[in-house]
């Protein structure tokens, strides 16, 4: 049942973020005055930083490795769809994070910025992006959702069944209605 509450919660997701694809870019970017990244604090004497993209990439990295090694493909897609998400607010100034590590001793530190206004403003335009082209697309992204029940029986035993389901394209639609339609 938590599969199913989870699938429908996806697809739900899913279906508003292609809703409101008609609305424009709000022109925000990274080297504004008012990007997360004009107001990151500056290296002190004797310290380097390492901008975001680069402990993204290790950490997006890492972890979709892990996802794949233990044949977890739905953890895998969603490590990259939050590094797809972070990396667009990241490209609208709203959120920037660097590392700051010492030159001379085994110092360091970290330091993230958030402008909330941009992480608003920009929220269905990430989401979007972060769910990925076909998505956006009008011809694959067909949703359906139905529900029903049906009986079965083995050796004189005849069991109720309630099924629910949500597609999102007409291929799966058209499978799932194919087999409850048959029970």
């Amino acid at each position: 049942m938590r599969r199913i509450t989870v699938l429908v919660l996806l697809l739900l997701t899913v279906a508003l973020t292609a809703a409101c694809s008609a609305i424009p870019p709000t022109g925000d970017t990274d080297d504004q005055a008012l990007s997360a990244q004009n107001q990151m604090p500056p290296a002190p004497d004797g310290y380097q930083t390492i901008q975001a993209d680069s402990i993204q990439s290790a950490m997006t990295a890492a972890a979709t490795a892990a996802n794949l090694s233990t044949v977890n493909l739905l953890g895998a897609a969603l490590v990259n769809r939050i590094d797809a998400l972070a990396t667009c607010y990241r490209d609208v100034g709203a959120l920037d994070a660097r590392a700051y590590v010492s030159l001379r001793d085994a110092g360091g530190g970290i330091a993230i910025v958030i402008n909330n206004n941009r992480i608003t403003d920009n929220l269905i335009q990430c989401v979007n992006e972060a769910a990925g082209a076909r998505f956006r697309s009008q011809d694959a992204f067909q949703p359906c959702v139905s529900n029903g029940t049906f009986t079965a029986s083995d050796n004189g035993l005849t069991n109720t069944f309630t099924y629910i389901y949500a597609g999102s394209t007409p291929a799966l639609c058209t499978a799932f209605q194919n087999h409850f339609a048959n029970r």
